[in-house]
């Protein structure tokens, strides 16, 4: 069994200081992660990369961003699965309370929990993790 809690998928990488910060507001939480990166990514966006952030991070190709994204999702060996974008900064506590959240669903999505294959919209269209976090604490 897979010691993995949430595999998080971005769909397109183009700017690695954003990288950067998105995986540090990721890996430095309490929820054991992967990231899976889909489509073509420039190698030299992980260079600056601790080796602990680059050990945790799947690079997913195929022919269409469509399949990519497929095959992550596929691969993904999180409990949880979450769709995110490079430019997203997590606050420290927000994935595991987003978590708790879901209350044992399988997936987040950006407007709220995937379950049995809908989205709930538990948040605004825009929301925040904060604003997750926030209807996480009962």
């Amino acid at each position: 069994m897979s010691s993995i809690v949430l595999s998080v998928i971005l769909p397109a990488v183009t700017d690695s200081e954003k990288l950067g910060r998105f995986c540090s507001s990721l890996f430095s939480g309490n929820t054991p992660a992967e990231l899976l990166i889909c489509g073509e990514t420039d190698s030299r966006f992980f260079e600056k990369l601790p080796q602990e952030y680059t050990e945790k991070i799947v690079l997913v190709n195929a022919e269409y961003k469509v399949q990519s994204v497929s095959k992550a999702i596929e691969i993904s060996s999180g409990k949880f699965l979450m769709f995110s974008d490079e430019s997203v900064i997590f606050a420290p506590d927000a994935i595991e309370k987003l978590i708790v959240a879901s209350r044992g669903n399988s997936a987040v999505c950006n407007a709220g929990i995937i379950h049995n294959g809908e989205c709930n919209k538990a948040f605004s269209e825009s929301f925040s993790l904060e604003e997750a976090a926030g209807k996480a604490v009962h």
